[in-house]
């Protein structure tokens, strides 16, 4: 099975893109999973956050 996808994703009022996504694919269980995270808009390092928590980085 073949599964297309599309993103977007705005800015809002600040200068960078806080939100991450990833898109994992399990062909053989013919799924895939969608992760997405809203960064921490106003706190400093929230593109990081989002980022680590969409990457699995611990």
């Amino acid at each position: 099975m073949e599964i297309r996808y599309a993103t977007i994703s705005k800015t809002g009022r600040r200068h960078n893109n806080e939100d991450a996504y990833k898109v994992i694919d399990m062909p053989q269980n013919n799924q895939f999973m969608g992760i997405v995270c809203d960064g921490m808009g106003g706190h400093s390092f929230g593109e990081t956050a989002s980022e680590t928590v969409c990457n699995g980085k611990y």
